[in-house]
């Protein structure tokens, strides 16, 4: 399968959207979304709980906010480097520990 990019702007309900799809036979190269606390808490679901769910499915960190934009906009592909502030989940290398610092 050839799923490059999942976009996803569901204001706070990322883990049930997530857990929808089945990501171990349909897999993305890469997910994006806005990491807003505040909002998964005002949709049932803690921070850490998205975090850890995706860490676990494979998926791995790449922050592209605005204010690390420049060191990794040579690393994102196409128009990705125009949805700040994301998240952009990859196949790269990070702990559970890295993953705990970000919630």
């Amino acid at each position: 399968h050839n799923l490059h990019f999942l976009k996803m702007d569901v204001e706070g309900f990322e883990l049930r959207a997530l857990k929808g799809l089945d990501l171990v036979q349909f897999p993305f190269q890469y997910i994006t979304f806005e990491f807003f606390p505040t909002l998964l808490k005002a949709g049932g679901t803690e921070p850490i709980e998205l975090l850890m769910y995706l860490w676990r499915q494979g998926y791995r960190y790449l922050d592209i906010s605005s204010s690390s934009a420049a060191k990794n906009k040579a690393e994102i592909e196409g128009d990705t480097a125009n949805l700040y502030p994301k998240i952009i989940m990859e196949g790269s290398d990070s702990s559970e520990k890295d993953v705990r610092t970000w919630a």
